[in-house]
């Protein structure tokens, strides 16, 4: 019993801290109201350009809202490739549902760590709020539909970029893409 006690101990002493601002480190933040966040990440406009940019990996984008139902479709499939691929492409998936919609920071929050919760996703969202603008701006994309999933390699040229929601033929290219930029070896 002792020895589980430690255990438990041990790993409360190793959670991360609460960070109260995001300053280009993905970790626990706190909103004006109190709420922690754990699995996703609240930027303004400024920092949500300062993440995503001056990356030296591949770069794969998830645009997403909790507010568009064909977002959960392409999830599983996500996941599954950031677990094989994380350590050699930068995950990057950004949830609009700020931006796009009139419910307030706290229910936004909520929302998102709960599909982070129910779906396991094993990345971290950037939410950004209202200052981000649009997001069809600022990612320069040519339509604002959701789920938008994009693959740049490490010097920004784009490989992919589906609208909507990823069929068969889209999951196998994206993989087959990724291996190929990653030098074939997964961790």
């Amino acid at each position: 019993m002792a020895g589980f006690r430690k255990r438990i101990f041990n790993r409360i002493l190793r959670r991360p801290a609460v960070k109260e601002n995001v300053d280009g480190e993905l970790g626990t933040t706190r909103l004006a109201d109190g709420t922690i966040l754990e699995r996703c990440v609240w930027v303004d406009g400024q920092a949500l350009a300062g993440l995503t940019n001056g990356r030296n990996h591949p770069r794969l984008f998830i645009h997403w809202s909790t507010t568009e139902p064909d977002c959960i479709h392409d999830l599983p499939d996500l996941r599954e490739l950031h677990l094989f691929w994380a350590h050699h492409v930068d995950f990057l998936a950004i949830c609009w549902d700020q931006t796009t919609t009139e419910v307030s920071p706290s229910k936004t929050a909520t929302a998102v760590d709960a599909w982070h919760r129910d779906y396991g996703l094993t990345w971290r969202s950037l939410i950004p709020d209202r200052s981000a603008g649009d997001p069809t701006a600022l990612f320069a994309l040519a339509d604002d539909t959701l789920p938008q999933v994009i693959l740049y390699d490490a010097e920004e040229n784009l490989l992919f970029h589906r609208v909507g929601p990823l069929d068969d033929h889209d999951r196998a290219r994206l993989a087959l893409l990724l291996r190929e930029k990653c030098s074939g070896s997964p961790d």
